[in-house]
């Protein structure tokens, strides 16, 4: 699959998310769409920075939009960063070091973020006080 393709059905699927009627879906349950495309509706309270964890994947881009609240989203270039935890394929999952710079990201309820596998992020920081935040996290294999 070249970029382009990718690229496409990034979009597509974030336009899927939009319209997604959160009522319908259980919290914390997989929904697929299809064979490159499934979301998870989460639901938490958003932590301190120093409670949350920078984290990259390979194999899915994310797509992580807020329902309901807002939180922090800290990104940085994996190519910069120290791994914590190796990959692990069965999770599509490294963890990283926080490093003293990277790009802080304010998500409000209706806005969303993509993030490749070159974008490590560390979400969940609270913008704040600590709050009950609603977000559908979406993957698209790449």
């Amino acid at each position: 699959m070249n970029n382009e393709d990718l690229k496409k059905r990034v979009y597509a699927a974030a336009d899927y998310l939009q319209k997604v009627d959160v009522k319908t879906i259980p919290v914390g349950e997989k929904q697929v769409v299809d064979e490159g495309f499934f979301f998870t509706l989460q639901s938490y309270p958003t932590k301190a920075e120093s409670d949350a964890k920078f984290e990259a994947h390979q194999k899915y881009v994310d797509i992580q939009m807020l329902v309901k609240g807002k939180e922090f989203i800290d990104v940085a270039p994996t190519d910069t960063l120290t791994v914590k935890e190796a990959y692990r394929e069965e999770k599509d999952v490294a963890f990283y070091e926080a490093p003293e710079r990277f790009t802080r990201m304010l998500v409000n309820e209706g806005s969303f973020v993509i993030l490749y596998p070159e974008d490590a992020h560390r979400p969940t920081v609270s913008a704040g006080e600590p709050e009950k935040v609603m977000k559908i996290v979406g993957k698209v294999k790449i």
